[in-house]
């Protein structure tokens, strides 16, 4: 940038000699000075190595009286570099830099099914999807008067005819007070407001088959429904959980680790009334089976949306790894697996150079992709890796215990030898049917088994918590983190010659106890650091 500077000013002064028509005039020492490139050891000074360290750290300039402090000193204290560090304004930048790595964004997604939304149409709140069931014609609206009752307790409809012939029952409204403004009355058709838990066939209120059933509404305040802004609400709370956590770790200077394998899970209002009633009308994106006890759920207002509790959950889950937010980013187990390497082990899946070689019809036969040609130069590390989330569902937050799908089921390999006669429950979880004679021989496993070599087994079960402790004993988790901080830091990518530095600065990494604070105070207080302009 200086040599840039110099270049610009000598550009002005030739042009300005030129047109005082003395070309000649021009000193050919300061010609040549700013061509030269500046010493590449120059490191800052001490009062512009505080306004590097200050924007990094907190994200603003420093203070006039940090200035003359540092001024009198010449040099940056450690003792304000701390400070900074333990600032919630640090936490607030990892927040930030954090988010650039975990991508949990949610804002695309949507939560919920069609039976499950609810408009307002003419002042009436209602389901245009439900209403063919309820009263026989698509988005059709009930009457804008209050519901009648007969003797036993069943809502009265009135018949009409549509110009085009089709019969329509209409009933009426009742008033509600929404869980989402508990203090406000809003009109809702009478069907759309039934508060039973199951209906008479038989039907969970709370699943979408319920919510195809005329005998099922949106349960007492609508809490099985959406409506507005509210699938945007919990999505936002899904990812300021994630980033809780990381601010919960930087500000308790906890290890690194912990924020890949801890159990703690951060829940508000929106995200406490998700988990109790919402997971199980959804759009496919399900948090069933729960991942929790749903006795761990905090009993907090949905309203509630700045009231925050932490939550401790058991040993299966492993940080932010498990949490909702990343569990629905990435929804299949590779992908999870894939962020996880390049996000935290700096290892992206990339084919060899030159692309992935073409294969044969009978090469392009082979199911298991640690085996095929073309695919195993990736797959043979990642289908092992992403088993590590083997327990946990895919399009979905869901988690499947051991108990409730054990690895082996006796009665889904009986059906799956006989070709028949296997329940939902086999189709759906467990290995009954191969698409080629080598996967017959896992008729029975649950399918997050299928083509899992015998020393791969355990990973499904003991989950990323494994895998984030074996990226930590060889070295690849310091390393990448460390490369990581220095790179947000530095402001570029690192050359091959700078591996040293990362060496040097992951050492102070681990010997710190894997202290994020620790990680970034070597990085800023480093020689590469004051080199930086």
């Amino acid at each position: 940038m200086q040599r840039a500077g110099k270049i610009r000013q000598l550009a002005l002064l030739i042009a300005a000699a030129l047109t005082l028509g003395a070309p000649q005039a021009l000193d050919a020492a300061l010609v040549n000075d700013a061509l030269v490139c500046p010493p590449a050891e120059i490191e800052l000074s001490p009062t512009t190595h505080l306004r590097s360290i200050s924007l990094d750290l907190r994200g603003v300039a420093p203070t006039v009286a940090e200035y003359k402090a540092v001024a009198d000193l010449g040099e940056v204290p450690d003792q304000l570099i701390e400070e900074w560090l333990a600032s919630p304004e640090f936490q607030a930048r990892a927040v930030r830099y954090h988010r650039s790595l975990l991508w949990h964004n949610l804002s695309n997604l949507d939560l919920f099914g069609n039976r499950a939304k609810l408009r307002k149409t003419g002042g009436l709140y209602n389901n245009g999807n439900r209403a063919t069931n309820y009263r026989g014609l698509r988005n059709q609206v009930c009457l804008n008067e209050p519901v009648q009752y007969d003797d036993d307790g069943n809502i009265v409809t009135f018949e009409e005819v549509k110009e085009d012939g089709t019969i329509v029952h209409r009933e009426g409204f009742v008033w509600v007070n929404p869980y989402w403004a508990p203090e406000t009355t809003i009109k809702v058709c009478a069907f759309d407001a039934q508060e039973a838990a199951t209906s008479p066939s038989g039907k969970n209120c709370s699943t979408n088959s319920g919510a195809s059933d005329i005998g099922c509404g949106c349960g007492p305040n609508l809490r099985h429904c959406s409506y507005g802004a509210i699938n945007r609400t919990i999505l936002a709370s899904m990812s300021e959980d994630v980033d809780r956590r990381v601010a919960d770790n930087i500000a308790a200077n906890k290890p690194y680790t912990e924020l890949l394998t801890g159990k703690t899970m951060w829940v508000n209002g929106p995200l406490s009334h998700y988990l109790r009633y919402h997971r199980g009308v959804t759009s496919g994106l399900s948090s069933n089976p729960l991942a929790m006890h749903e006795s761990q759920i905090p009993v907090i207002g949905y309203p509630e949306k700045n009231t925050w509790v932490a939550v401790q959950l058991g040993d299966h889950h492993s940080g932010v790894l498990t949490s909702p937010a990343f569990l629905l980013r990435f929804q299949t187990n590779r992908a999870r697996a894939n962020r996880y390497f390049n996000s935290f082990l700096c290892q992206p899946f990339q084919p060899a150079p030159g692309g992935i070689p073409a294969s044969t019809d009978e090469e392009a036969k082979e199911t298991d992709l640690q085996e095929r040609h073309g695919c195993k130069y990736c797959h043979a590390l990642l289908e092992p890796s992403a088993s590590f989330w083997g327990r946990w569902r895919p399009s979905g937050a869901g988690y499947y215990t051991a108990d409730a799908y054990p690895m082996f089921r006796e009665d889904c390999h009986a059906c799956a030898v006989k070709g028949s006669g296997c329940s939902n429950y086999c189709k759906s979880n467990y290995i009954t049917k191969a698409l080629a004679p080598s996967e017959e021989e896992y008729f029975g496993y649950y399918k997050s088994y299928l083509h899992q070599r015998e020393q791969h087994m355990e990973n499904v079960e003991e989950g990323p918590a494994l895998l984030v402790q074996r990226t930590l004993v060889d070295d690849r988790l310091p390393m990448c983190t460390s490369r990581q901080a220095g790179q947000w830091l530095l402001g570029r990518e690192l050359l091959p010659q700078e591996q040293g530095w990362i060496v040097e600065r992951s050492h102070d990494f681990i010997t710190s106890g894997l202290s994020f604070r620790a990680l970034v105070r070597s990085i800023v207080t480093s020689e590469m650091y004051r080199r930086v302009r």
